[in-house]
């Protein structure tokens, strides 16, 4: 055979399904050429591309390998089996190869007990053909000795197992089926493929993954993963019978599940391009979209200075953020072959390959906030419009860690003031708009530094009824002084001499013995008190010069770059600045800020039975919130009535049938989203006038879903979105028998329970949008009182949710479907008139 040794000069390492192509996708006869004339692009540059697969070579060459052109295969190397069979072409047989000192594969005894002997039998048989030549007919006699060497080898494996522990048992895939069989699915349907050191078992066949994705199926596969787990390790990873054991290094793959012999994986694959082709590892990308703990991508991460391109939804540290999936991948094979026809060399193309993927996302980010600017203001569309994406993302990459260490300066400026709020607010004395008010007032202005004594005044009698409150609670019960004594006495306090005089007259009349060491220790605490909130306005002042000073420098930085200053816009130089400003925090994704003068609106969805409404009442009650409602009654039901008294109850149920109904009553998203995005109608008229009267509230609904509230409102008011759900299904479950709600009228808990698995696919909607959104989730499975401290940190600190644009297709389809509705009807009418 060729000795492939030193032919390359470098390598593009590529996982296949979702990365390259969608998982179980055929490609068709003008993709095959359109990768083949890539290849092409990186074989004039001696650079080989290097597949690494699960899939074993026989099917991979079928959908793949096999229809690429022969002048392209002598710079192709395949890694099958998860790193465990290295294949080429061999031109001289016109074949491909797999070397057999490279493969490493169960043995005969380990394959028994996984697949069983047919399936075993028929492996090898496929096996065979390929080592005689892939698509050649084989002879009778050729035939007669496959079959003859198969029986040996299995025969010469079963006699040894009879004699082990693995004697009489059912083999795991047959294991697999009765659990998959048990679930309810047929077995038959499953499908099982031999990779030599890798096994991929199908449970309902090499199919979409959306096949995969309902709830039932997650849970069954999940089930099942659970099963085999806890089967290999009883079997001890079947390590007695084998060089090396078997194992499941990905738990959470999509589709099927994958036994691996330990020591297989797609960092072989790397290795050998360094060991074996004796290519420099700085000249080596691989491009995947697993790259994260677990993922079947990950164990490349231990190669050492291998470039690594992500381009899946998410990464871990020292892997390259290249975009989403294949059309990003399809991005970077034309972008980075382009740059090598231009003329650079690969390890600099790859030297470069971050700051190129930064640019990239950077000017993805900024023509997305340009395209949906209009939800905003017309201001920032219009002059988004004037000014050059170039320009924007040169100012982007220069000024981006300048404007990061203003805003986090803010950010400390922030969080003092909204510490502030929080200590205010749980006082009886105010509620939260009071508390917001006060702070604005004192600190919302930046104030002069000759202002500093002056607020520190106005902060300790604000917050006196904080340290009232715990003197009150020593005398009491620490020193057992009347309760109304103590109370009568504290009505008259408005200032912290006037607190001291009265805490020296309740204890000099207590009948405690040492009256001057129990005064002292009250001293210490009103001192240390008053000293605390001297210190939290020293800080915010250092912190505010800090800012003014990192605000007016990011200014001049802006105003007197030389780009800016050459570039031909239509804008003025505070309108480039502003926009600016406005833009980098959003490409930068930098948390979004409450303001002191907006009201903070506080949205907890969630379906029925994970405990929103509890959620919400604490939050009401703790915080000083007394306007809280629920969507169903504030605003679905307004809806409602509306669309009733408008279109006759009959034609209104006819054409909206969402909004009548429950959001669970139908078995689908879209059922769940019409009865959503009807319910934020009045939602969103709910906040507006919130807003209008700058009142703060407490929102809590199930058609809350994340992704659905209009972008302006994120401007206008401080809004903190809260997802509660309940991870365990069947907790979910149980606790929809002991609601308080689902009386008779509403049909009773019996209701909710029989339409569970419509409300648990809402459920699971809403925490899958609330992790595309970043939106805050808390588990009300846990501990109340845990849950409960987690809401209130998100609630009281000074970052609020942002509500950038999110790609949500059956949003949009479902909002598209209604308007044609509303638009039909309402053309009907106006032609009856």
């Amino acid at each position: 055979m060729p000795d492939l040794n030193n032919r390359f000069s470098g390598a593009w390492l590529t996982d296949i399904d979702d990365t390259l192509l969608r998982s179980g996708h055929y490609p068709d006869d003008v993709w095959i050429q359109s990768l083949a004339d890539f290849i092409r692009r990186l074989k004039a540059h001696n650079i080989v591309w290097a597949p690494v697969s699960g899939v074993a070579i026989n099917k991979m060459g079928a959908r793949l390998l096999f229809r690429l052109p022969k002048d392209v295969l002598s710079h192709v190397v395949y890694y099958g089996g998860e790193g465990g069979v290295k294949s080429y072409y061999d031109a001289a047989h016109d074949k491909w190869h797999s070397p057999k000192d490279f493969q490493r594969n169960f043995s005969d005894m380990q394959a028994l007990v996984l697949i069983g002997e047919q399936r075993f039998a028929d492996a090898l048989a496929i096996q065979y053909a390929i080592d005689k030549g892939g698509e050649k007919k084989l002879s009778c006699e050729e035939i007669a000795n496959r079959d003859s060497e198969i029986q040996q080898r299995i025969t010469s494996a079963t006699t040894e197992l009879r004699a082990s522990r693995y004697c009489d048992i059912p083999c795991l895939v047959e294991q697999m089926e009765i659990e998959l069989k048990n679930a309810g699915f047929d077995p038959g349907k499953a499908e099982t493929y031999f990779r030599g050191g890798a096994i991929s078992w199908m449970m309902f066949g090499d199919v979409s993954v959306k096949n995969y994705k309902g709830e039932k199926e997650t849970s069954t596969r999940y089930d099942i993963n659970q099963f085999i787990k806890n089967k290999l390790l009883e079997y001890d990873y079947l390590k007695d019978i084998g060089e090396d054991g078997v194992h499941m290094p990905y738990l959470h793959a999509t589709r099927g599940i994958k036994l691996v012999l330990m020591g297989n994986d797609k960092a072989r694959a790397a290795d050998d391009l360094v060991n074996k082709e004796a290519i420099d590892v700085s000249s080596l990308l691989f491009v995947g979209n697993e790259l994260f703990e677990g993922g079947n991508d990950d164990p490349v991460r231990r190669v050492q200075r291998l470039t690594i391109l992500s381009v899946g939804e998410k990464e871990d540290p020292g892997v390259i953020d290249g975009g989403v999936q294949v059309e990003a991948n399809r991005q970077w094979m034309d972008a980075l072959t382009e740059m090598l026809d231009n003329g650079s060399s690969w390890p600099i193309v790859l030297q470069s390959l971050a700051n190129l993927a930064l640019s990239l996302r950077v000017r993805q980010s900024i023509n997305l906030e340009k395209t949906h600017a209009h939800n905003i203001s017309e201001w920032h569309d219009q002059t988004g419009k004037k000014i050059p994406t170039d320009l924007l993302l040169d100012l982007c990459l220069k000024y981006g860690d300048a404007f990061k260490s203003t805003r986090s300066c803010l950010l400390k400026l922030k969080y003092s003031q909204y510490e502030l709020v929080t200590r205010l607010s749980v006082l009886k004395r105010y509620h939260y708009d009071n508390a917001r008010k006060i702070v604005m007032d004192i600190l919302g202005n930046n104030p002069a530094e000759a202002e500093k004594e002056d607020i520190k005044r106005k902060i300790k009698e604000s917050l006196l009824p904080e340290i009232c409150g715990l003197l009150k609670l020593l005398l009491i019960d620490h020193l057992g002084l009347s309760g109304k004594s103590v109370a009568n006495a504290f009505d008259d306090v408005t200032n912290l001499e006037g607190l001291q005089k009265t805490v020296r007259q309740l204890i000099e009349s207590s009948n405690i013995q040492e009256h001057e060491l129990e005064l002292d220790r009250k001293s210490k605490l009103i001192n240390n008190w008053s000293t605390s909130i001297e210190e939290l306005v020293d800080a915010y002042f250092i912190y505010l010069n800090e800012w003014k000073l990192k605000l007016t420098k990011q200014s001049d930085l802006v105003r007197s770059d030389a780009t800016v200053i050459a570039a031909k816009h239509d804008v003025s130089e505070d309108e480039l600045y502003k926009y600016f400003r406005w833009l980098i925090s959003r490409v930068d994704n930098y948390p979004h800020l409450k303001d002191l003068d907006k009201p903070t609106i506080i949205l907890v969805a969630g379906t029925s039975g994970v405990g929103k409404s509890t959620i919400s009442r604490h939050v009401s009650k703790t915080m000083g919130i007394p306007t809280a409602f629920s969507s169903d009654v504030a605003s679905r039901s307004v809806v409602r009535e509306t669309i009733s008294f408008l279109l006759g109850c009959e034609r209104a149920e006819q054409l909206f049938p969402e909004v009548i109904g429950s959001s669970f009553e139908e078995n689908n998203l879209d059922w769940f989203y019409a009865h959503s995005l009807m319910t934020m109608v009045g939602v969103v008229g709910n906040i507006n006038r919130l807003i209008k009267e700058n009142i703060s509230a407490v929102i809590d609904g199930v058609a809350l879903i994340p992704g659905t509230l209009p972008e302006i409102i994120f401007e206008k008011a401080n809004i903190v979105w809260i997802v509660a759900c309940v991870a365990d299904r069947e907790v979910h479950f149980e606790r929809l028998g002991t609601r308080s709600e689902t009386g008779v009228e509403r049909g009773g808990a019996e209701r909710y329970r029989e339409q569970f698995t419509a409300i648990r696919r809402n459920h699971d909607r809403l925490v899958e949008m609330a992790m595309k959104t970043h939106t805050l989730t808390v588990d009300n499975s846990d501990a109340i009182e845990k849950v409960f401290q987690t809401v209130l940190d998100r609630v009281n600190n000074p970052i609020a949710d942002r509500g950038l644009y999110i790609d949500d297709e059956v949003r949009e389809k479902v909002r598209h479907r209604l308007h044609e509705r509303a638009t039909w009807d309402i053309q009907n009418i106006l032609q009856d008139i």
